[in-house]
Parts: structure tokens; C-alpha cells; sequence
């Protein structure tokens, strides 16, 4: 299916194939697997009927971890995973596996500290393409880990929340709606610690700014139920550490424009598909929509960072969205928890 956009530039918007579902006991989560697990094997039998398979690297992984919304019961023993109230590490722990026959030795396991955008990198490297310099590259080269059992590059992590350009007043005190409206530094995570700035429960209600910082041993606690209080003989040193790798990376960072919330005040980026485009927006051509009657929602850009977020401007409302929408936004309307429900039924 192809869209367009005020501007008449198209843009490809694939909705996901309809699917037998509720076969197994676990419903929406055994239905997937089983699918996921059918399409990835299709994939991996071509690779060997076109006999690339002995010269493939095949990375799988996922975009982000476990969900608060979803049953934690169905991980059994890895549970810890989706019920932390702070920065949840379901939300950027996930499962990972890497293989290429002949170069990664089958079976082998690794703990080091990796994050998806290594993989950029690592293929550049393995390719032995130049890596970008008119830019910052946050990937470092995985492949001492692949193929060697070595160590990871990297010294930390760095965990962002919030939505970029999106915020209110922020001022790091003042509950500002929702932790989407307060975009900043909330986490990093260096070898087997990891510290916490701001946390937010799984209901995105006002974040929560903690001075002094919150502080774990995610190896022996990954849950993150037992912080390191700072009366604890190991947290002054490690609050300072942390503390500079804050302002290191402070140092280094550059806000750029994010191009999903584009939209409210420039219509020629708006995804074009609106039944009444044309009595609300006379100037611009008329949209041809699904019948589902999808609806835009975009926001408006208002700040980068926490400390320099101006007044949210007025925003239109939309209707609520349909199930389409979700496939497309990844998330529900104002609907989405009975829209839930009803598949769980």
C-alpha cells in the first residue's frame, strides 16, 4: 500500500499479513513465537538452498525487551525481567543470538555489555568498510566477541528516556504530565553497575528525580530490587564515576531534529490520510484513506533536554485510533486496553 503525504511524496506502508492465531495454551505470546519461529526457519532454508549459509552472518535479536503489559508468569525464572518500577531493564534487556557457521563457535555464550547499535559497526568492520567520522558512532565492534570470546568495548551504556523534542516544563522537580515530555539522560549502566537519574513507573506518570542517584548491582540484582544506599561503603566512589561518565557524555551529545514529531506545524511532512483533509486543510490536496479512516497523530517539537523545555503548544485532537493505526504507530488508542483484552479472550 502506498501513502502520501501533503507534500505528494509517497512512502510504503506495509500492513501485516492476517494469520491464523489462539492455537496454543499461551494465546497471543505462543501464537507468535510459533510464527516468528516459521518465518525465521523460512529465511534460514533459503540462505542454504542458495548456498550463502556457510558465508552469512545472522544476527537475532529484538527491538526492545519484555513489556509491563504483558503476563511476566510466561517468563518463569526470567520474570525479574518486566516487573522493575524504575527503568524497567525489560525495556532495553532482550535475547540476542549470533550465527555464521565456521566462525562463531556453536553454542558459546558471552556477558559482555552490547547494545543493538554494535551491530552497525560490527558489519562495517567485518566488511571492511570505513566507519562514519563526520558523525558520532555510538556502535563499537563486536567482533572480538563473536569470534574470539573477548571483551566488550565498551566502557557504559547510556540510558535516555523521554521523547526528544517533546517536552514541557522539565526542571527536574515539577511533574511535567508524563516521563514522554521529559527527554534526558536517565540511566547508564558500566560493567556490573548501573545508576539512575530519573525512573518512571510502567504508567509513564510524572518521572521521578532522585538526588542522590539510585544505585545497583544489576549482576547480583538484575530485578533492581536492593539499591546501594549511599551510606554504603562502595557508593561514594562509584557515584563519581558515574557522575563523570554523565558529563562526558553530556559533553558529547548533540540534539538533532526528531523527524517523527515533525508535523503539527509543518503539514507537509503529515502523513497524508483524512477523510476531511480538505475542509481542514483547504491549501493542500485532498487524501485518499484506508476504509479503516485512519487518522494522523503527531506532536508538536518543543525541547531537547531537561533543562531547556519550554510551554507545550495547544495540540489538535484526533480521533480515537483504530487497530490499523496500531500496526502502524505500534501502539493503541484510547481503546487499546479493551482492544487487548478482547484478544486475550
Amino acid at each position: 500500500v502506498v501513502f502520501k503525504t501533503f507534500a505528494r511524496e509517497s512512502f510504503f506502508f506495509f500492513v501485516r499479513p492476517v494469520t491464523e492465531k489462539k492455537q496454543l495454551k499461551k494465546k497471543r505470546f505462543g501464537d507468535a513465537i510459533e510464527e516468528m519461529d516459521n518465518a525465521i526457519g523460512i529465511i534460514m532454508q533459503s540462505l542454504k538452498e542458495n548456498g550463502v549459509d556457510d558465508n552469512t552472518l545472522t544476527f537475532f535479536t529484538s527491538d526492545n525487551g519484555m513489556s509491563f503489559s504483558a503476563h511476566c508468569s510466561f517468563f518463569g525464572l526470567q520474570a525479574h525481567i518486566c516487573i522493575n518500577t524504575f527503568e524497567p531493564p525489560g525495556g532495553i534487556r532482550m535475547p540476542a543470538l549470533a550465527r555464521w557457521p565456521d566462525r562463531i563457535t556453536p553454542g558459546s555464550r558471552s556477558f559482555e555489555l552490547t547494545a543493538t547499535y554494535d551491530i552497525f559497526t560490527t558489519i562495517l568492520t567485518i566488511a571492511g568498510a570505513p566507519i562514519p567520522t563526520d558523525r558520532i558512532i555510538d556502535g563499537e565492534d563486536m567482533s572480538p566477541i563473536l569470534f574470539d570470546h573477548g571483551q566488550s568495548k565498551h566502557q557504559c551504556l547510556y540510558i535516555y528516556g523521554g521523547t526528544p523534542g517533546n517536552g514541557t516544563s522539565c526542571d527536574g522537580k515539577a511533574c511535567a504530565g508524563s516521563y514522554s515530555r521529559c527527554p534526558g539522560l536517565y540511566a547508564i549502566r558500566c560493567g556490573a553497575y548501573k545508576m539512575h537519574w530519573v525512573t518512571k513507573d510502567y504508567n509513564e506518570t510524572c518521572p521521578t528525580f532522585h538526588d542522590p542517584p539510585l544505585l545497583f548491582n544489576v549482576q547480583w540484582d538484575p530485578s533492581e530490587r536492593h539499591p546501594i544506599w549511599p551510606n554504603d561503603a562502595r557508593y561514594p566512589n562509584l557515584h563519581t564515576y558515574f557522575e563523570n561518565q554523565y558529563t562526558q557524555e553530556m559533553n558529547r551529545y548533540i540534539p538533532v531534529t526528531n523527524e517523527i514529531l515533525l508535523g503539527r506545524n509543518q503539514k507537509e511532512y503529515m502523513s497524508c490520510c483524512d477523510p476531511n483533509s480538505k475542509t481542514k486543510y483547504p491549501q493542500y490536496p485532498n487524501c485518499t484513506c484506508t476504509p479503516q479512516n485512519w487518522n494522523q497523530s503527531t506532536c508538536d517539537p518543543t525541547c531537547y533536554a531537561l533543562s531547556n523545555c519550554g510551554t507545550l503548544t495547544e495540540t489538535i485532537t484526533d480521533p480515537p485510533l483504530t487497530d490499523m493505526d496500531f500496526y502502524y504507530f505500534g501502539y493503541y488508542g484510547s481503546n487499546w486496553k479493551e482492544s487487548l483484552e478482547k484478544e486475550e479472550d
